[in-house]
C-alpha cells in the first residue's frame, strides 16, 4: 500500500483529479490511500489550533494518530508512507 500525506481537498486545490502516487500505485497494482485529514476533519473541535506551541504539538500528535488509524485498516500489509513537501 502507498499511504500518501495528501487528500481530496489537495487534489481540488491543485486542479488535478489524481495524484502522481495514485498513478504509480495503479501502474504497480498496489493499493493507494490518502491519509491526511481533509479540511472537514480538521475543522472538528479536536483539531482546532491556537498559536501557542503546546497546541500545535498536540495537533500534530492528533494528525499523526489519524494517519496511523487510516493505515491500520490494512493491517499487516507493507506500507510506503509518502510525505508531500510544499516548495
Amino acid at each position: 500500500m502507498i499511504a500518501e500525506e495528501f487528500n481530496e481537498d489537495c487534489l481540488e486545490l491543485n486542479h488535478v483529479r489524481r495524484s502522481v502516487l495514485q498513478l504509480i500505485a495503479e501502474e504497480a497494482s498496489v493499493l493507494h490511500q490518502f491519509v491526511d485529514p481533509t479540511q472537514t476533519v480538521r475543522n472538528c473541535p479536536r483539531y482546532s489550533q491556537s498559536p501557542n506551541e503546546e497546541s500545535v504539538v498536540a495537533a500534530y500528535k492528533i494528525r499523526e494518530r489519524y494517519w496511523f488509524n487510516q493505515m491500520a485498516v490494512h493491517g499487516g500489509e507493507n506500507i510506503l508512507v509518502c510525505i508531500v513537501l510544499a516548495m
